[in-house]
């Protein structure tokens, strides 16, 4: 029998776009409904808090409003006082712990009588520079850590560093940053060790993400614009740390959806949207779908846009591109691309087509 995982990137208030996936593959169904579909789940930082609230029960029409509505996302991102972070570490747990409720104070093993499968949620500690896994199940390869609430581990999975939230989240006496740090920001990969730690054999993942950027490396040509290129990095201070900071969400994706697909034998579904140019003949353009988001304009916003944007007119911009990237006018992020040309090389080209391919491998076929 095919031992299914369901993972979940992180990404910010981008993670949006993982519940409206999920809304269009399961439509209707409560977050538990969704989650009996696999063995194990696993989520790592915006990821995690998609998970948290499918375990509380959410569908995902309610996870997408969670993050476009301003009250609730006030609760998450509450300003600081300081130059570099923008967000406070206290205030985000105190607002997740609101949206969650009873559920979110369970701890991760008392979760084993509420969910339908098994959860893990990856933490980095800062002490000791090692992942720290927080499971809801007792582990061949667990370290003995502590047990924890649902909502300070989720909390932990989202404390994206330095230049988002003011602190680390401690739990334990561990000073924890966001999963991403910990190499799984896309936690496909360790979800398949688990599982296979578990003694699965025959397994399939549906990887969902939170959006991805590529761009050609210019210059541009005439009738080209200059904002479908990827331009030289700033390598200043700051500009050097932002870059490292950031690096977490662009190149683990691939490597770890990739190598998942190598040894799941092909059994990796990645739905991610591409925000990208495609070829026409020699030139560079934008698909189709970027016409309803503003043309070049709505492009150059969105790849401006940090995980953390807040602003609803932002916010809603993601949700838009999302929408076309469902409608197959946005490209699907392919598991594996030339890096030249960003031409797929393995993967599905659209959400229809990654849609269809998980609808063979799924315990009971999604609705697209």
């Amino acid at each position: 029998m095919t031992y299914r995982i369901l993972s979940l990137s992180g990404g910010g208030t981008w993670a949006l776009i993982e519940a409206m996936a999920l809304d269009r593959l399961y439509p209707g169904q409560s977050g538990r409904a969704i989650l009996k579909q696999f063995d194990l789940a696993t989520g790592s930082s915006g990821g995690a808090i998609v998970l948290g609230a499918l375990l509380c029960d959410f569908t995902a029409a309610q996870i997408v409003d969670l993050f476009r509505d301003a009250k609730q996302r006030a609760r998450l991102y509450v300003p600081t006082s300081l130059e570099i972070a923008s967000w406070s570490a206290a205030a985000k747990l105190a607002g997740l712990a609101a949206i969650m409720g009873p559920t979110g104070g369970l701890t991760m093993r008392a979760l084993a009588g509420v969910t339908p499968c098994r959860i893990v949620i990856p933490t980095f500690d800062t002490g000791s520079r090692r992942a720290v896994i927080w499971r809801s199940y007792d582990s061949p390869i667990a370290t003995g850590t502590d047990d924890a609430s649902l909502v300070e581990v989720i909390n932990a999975s989202s404390m994206a560093p330095i230049t988002y939230f003011d602190g680390p989240a401690v739990i334990n006496r561990l000073k924890l940053w966001d999963g991403g740090i910990a190499g799984d920001n896309t936690p496909a990969l360790l979800g398949l060790r688990e599982a296979v730690a578990l003694g699965a054999v025959d397994v399939a993942v549906l990887s969902l993400g939170s959006g991805g950027t590529w761009r050609p490396v210019g210059p541009a040509r005439q009738g080209e614009d200059e904002a479908v290129f990827q331009p030289d990095p700033d390598l200043s201070v700051l500009g050097a740390t932002k870059l490292i900071t950031t690096a977490v969400i662009d190149d683990p994706p691939d490597a770890a959806t990739l190598t998942t697909h190598v040894l799941t034998r092909g059994r990796c579904v990645v739905l991610n949207p591409m925000l990208r140019p495609v070829r026409d003949g020699e030139a560079w353009v934008l698909p189709a779908g970027y016409a309803g988001l503003g043309g070049i304009k709505g492009f150059r916003r969105l790849v401006d846009l940090g995980m953390d944007a807040t602003a609803q007119s932002d916010v809603a911009l993601i949700a838009d591109w999302a929408a076309q990237w469902l409608a197959g006018a946005v490209p699907n992020q392919a598991v594996l691309a030339d890096p030249v040309t960003g031409a797929r090389l393995i993967g599905h080209v659209s959400f229809a087509e990654a849609a269809a391919a998980w609808a063979g491998l799924s315990r009971e076929p999604p609705a697209v």
